[in-house]
């Protein structure tokens, strides 16, 4: 008797039957999606990440997926985009290749702004990392998904500079004056 009472209450302890799927909330507002699936039975935990790219405070990710029969009662695993991006420090671009600093922004979760060509004999080198059209030092504090710009040496094919009077000059001046208009003195 007691083999077969228990065995017949089993399911109604494990809830055998309460199942429900668990719906799409992905790029739903938090709100919204915690509504829908507290209405179907299910418990919710949240966590938070930074997409750059998403609105803020829309759903991620889930866990279980979507479509996924689950008993009601049960915990649904959302992760949220944060409405404030966290804060990033600055890498160091300059003086590497445009192709290598558009790797360290992206790993970095920055996004690559306008790229700027300037005559320069580092063709293909990044000679300066703007933020907001100002300099920016590596190790500066940002907001990820801030928008980088790059300045990148173009090289000096068919670039034509006016080349300063150094006439009565002494040697010294000279190459100064010379080095300053990014031109190197053959002595």
């Amino acid at each position: 008797v007691c083999y077969i009472i228990f065995f017949s209450s089993l399911s109604l302890i494990t809830g055998h039957n309460n199942h429900a799927v668990v719906p799409n909330v992905l790029n739903q507002d938090v709100k919204v999606a915690v509504k829908s699936l507290e209405k179907l039975g299910f418990d919710v935990e949240i966590d938070s990440a930074y997409e750059p790219k998403m609105k803020a405070l829309v759903v991620l990710s889930m866990m279980p997926d979507t479509g996924s029969s689950v008993k009601t009662g049960r915990t649904i695993f959302l992760t949220i985009n944060k409405a404030e991006p966290p804060l990033t420090p600055m890498p160091k671009l300059t003086d590497l290749s445009f192709r290598s600093a558009i790797r360290i922004i992206e790993s970095a979760r920055l996004v690559l702004g306008d790229t700027i060509h300037k005559p320069d004999f580092a063709r293909g080198a990044v000679l300066e990392q703007r933020y907001k059209g100002k300099n920016i030092t590596a190790g500066d504090m940002i907001p990820q998904g801030s928008r980088i710009d790059l300045v990148v040496g173009d090289g000096l094919n068919n670039v034509e500079m006016d080349v300063p009077d150094v006439i009565g000059s002494t040697a010294d001046e000279g190459i100064t004056i010379l080095n300053s208009a990014g031109l190197n003195p053959i002595i």
